[in-house]
């Protein structure tokens, strides 16, 4: 399977580097030497080039390289806008994939909130991330904002147990989240930082 991914991953970027855009540091923005990006993904340094996607000087042969790729490939030069934030249902051409994502996304954190919010503070660091607290948007008992890639800013929303109510997890995307990643992708985005965050909650 390893090799799916990474044969994957390097037909899209011979993709992207067929036609490379002047301006894609820009777009992505990364820094450019070279050949080379260097940005932030997934909560590590990244180094992306035409040999192959990198993170931590380690050559990425799964999913997440493949979804860097991506990136790489479908980002446009706009700017974020974050609001007015959609669900992954409000997003256009999303309804194939709503039930998947709502899984990944959301219900398999809900037995770690209470865990997430204590180590909120490391969470949001490791994402270059902001807490949400007095933003537009932030709701529940506590609320941030993580970037697994630098266009695509996830804005969680937390609500711990109680005696009347169970915790519960929202994700909500950008406005114009599909200018940087196709659909699929974003849930697919979703599913590993999710991973990330309740490894990072947890350990």
């Amino acid at each position: 399977m390893a090799d799916q991914f990474l044969e994957t991953q390097m037909n899209y970027l011979k993709e992207l580097y067929k036609q490379c855009p002047d301006d894609l540091e820009d777009r992505m923005l990364a820094t450019r030497k070279n050949d080379a990006f260097y940005f932030q993904a997934f909560g590590e340094p990244c180094c992306l080039s035409s040999e192959g996607i990198f993170l931590n000087g380690e050559k990425v042969t799964g999913p997440v390289g493949v979804l860097i790729a991506l990136y790489a490939l479908n980002v446009h030069n706009d700017a974020v806008q974050l609001y007015p934030l959609n669900s992954f249902q409000q997003i256009m051409g999303s309804r194939a994939y709503r039930s998947a994502s709502n899984s990944f996304s959301e219900k398999n954190m809900i037995p770690h909130v209470i865990s997430i919010q204590s180590r909120k503070e490391k969470i949001i660091s490791f994402f270059d991330g902001s807490d949400n607290a007095g933003k537009e948007g932030g709701r529940g008992d506590f609320s941030f904002t993580l970037y697994p890639l630098p266009k695509v800013p996830l804005f969680y929303n937390f609500y711990l147990p109680d005696e009347e109510f169970s915790a519960s997890v929202t994700c909500l995307y950008a406005a114009n989240a599909k200018s940087f990643l196709p659909v699929d992708t974003i849930g697919d985005v979703t599913e590993f930082t999710g991973r990330k965050i309740i490894e990072l909650a947890t350990s």
